[in-house]
C-alpha cells in the first residue's frame, strides 16, 4: 500500500538539504535536493515500518495548507522551506 506524507525541505548554508516531517518527530538530509527527497523515502517507510511493527496506528498526513513551513525552520537559517508530498510503497520495505 502506498503512503503519501508532507516534507518540509531547506536548503542549509552548506548547501546541503534537511528534511523535516511534521506529522513525525523524524528527520533526515541529502547532499542535494535528489539525495534529500530519497532520503525522505526511506525515513518515512522507515518511520511507518517502525509504527506498523509495534501495532500503533498511521497519523493521518497534515493537510498542506495547515503546514507553515517557515515557523518549522524559522530558527534553522535564512533558507526559505518548500513543503513536498513524499510516496513509499511499504511493499518495496519488506
Amino acid at each position: 500500500m502506498k503512503y503519501v506524507y508532507p516534507a518540509i525541505f531547506y536548503k542549509e548554508e552548506n548547501g546541503r538539504y534537511s528534511v523535516l516531517f511534521p506529522d513525525f518527530d523524524v528527520a533526515t538530509c541529502g547532499d542535494d535536493l535528489d539525495d534529500a527527497i530519497a532520503m525522505a523515502e526511506d525515513c518515512l517507510a522507515l518511520q511507518l515500518r517502525g509504527l506498523r511493527e509495534d501495532g500503533e496506528a498511521f497519523p493521518a498526513p497534515s493537510p498542506l495548507d495547515k503546514i507553515d513551513p517557515v515557523a518549522y525552520v524559522n530558527d534553522l537559517g535564512d533558507s526559505v522551506p518548500s513543503i513536498r508530498l513524499i510516496s513509499v510503497d511499504l511493499n518495496d520495505y519488506n
